[in-house]
């Protein structure tokens, strides 16, 4: 009689290629490392990605290719050439972009402008691949919902991902 093979099986994560019907992530983090990291995240779920080191780097690519962008994720401590921070300085121009704010600080510690903050989700770093992919599938659902408004958080309260203050 054959041994069956009960070794642990990897979890299946989405294939996230038709997430954004197309359009690709844009990953605006200060460090290469975090870019590249993410990217390959990004695309071994079918999903293309352009990396950026500043917000300037980001608005440009959002000034010539906004139409192929369908989704932000930002870290917070990006270099800004302005004393507007880069998460108000892109939803300013690019209001219908939704935005992941990638960093290492808790929920708590960010203040986020409510009226986008329904087009803004949250991802604490250090990150693992199956929290990114759940922030991309969270981002989804919020889009397949038609759109529906989430009801309000409380900053200080878990966020999305489990996260609580700290």
């Amino acid at each position: 009689m054959p041994f069956a093979d009960h070794s642990p099986q990897p979890l299946a994560q989405p294939d996230l290629s038709d997430f954004l019907g197309g359009k690709k992530i844009l990953i605006v983090d200060d460090e290469a490392d975090i870019r590249r990291l993410v990217s390959l995240m990004l695309s071994k779920r079918g999903v293309a990605s352009v990396c950026v080191r500043s917000t300037d780097d980001a608005l440009d690519v959002l000034r010539e290719y906004s139409d192929e962008i369908g989704l932000v994720l930002l870290d917070l401590s990006v270099p800004n050439s302005e004393q507007t921070p880069p998460l108000e300085r892109i939803k300013q121009r690019y209001p219908s972009v939704p935005v992941i704010v990638i960093t290492g600080l808790s929920p708590s510690e960010v203040t986020i402008d409510s009226s986008y903050s329904d087009s803004v989700g949250f991802l604490r770093k250090p990150f693992l691949p199956s929290a990114l992919y759940d922030a991309l599938g969270k981002r989804r659902a919020r889009r397949d919902s038609g759109g529906r408004k989430r009801r309000r958080q409380k900053r200080n309260s878990k966020d999305d991902y489990g996260h609580g203050p700290q």
